[in-house]
């Protein structure tokens, strides 16, 4: 019987830490525990949608990253190659 008191207080302190971390009801001392839960899910699953999306913008700019290297590398490529042909042109 203590045993099981202690329980649904443990679980009963666990809802409301749940709850804390909610932005939705974290301000609502009255929010059910169903409602909390709920609450949570929806959390969960807009945090996993903003993950996703950021993590392809995250990609997106690698991918940008690399071509801006590629071009910053060929354009001093370039640069390197025009003044070999201006101070060759220069000595004659």
């Amino acid at each position: 019987m203590e045993r099981q008191r202690q329980e649904l207080a443990d679980d009963k302190m666990s809802i409301l830490a749940l709850r804390d971390q909610i932005p939705a009801v974290a301000n609502n001392d009255k929010a059910a525990k169903v409602v909390i839960l709920k609450k949570a899910t929806a959390f969960i699953a807009e945090i996993r949608k903003d993950e996703r999306r950021l993590l392809t913008t995250k990609d997106e700019l690698r991918k940008r990253s690399r071509e801006l290297k590629t071009q910053a590398g060929a354009a001093e490529d370039l640069y390197i190659n025009l003044c070999c042909i201006y101070l060759n042109l220069k000595c004659i």
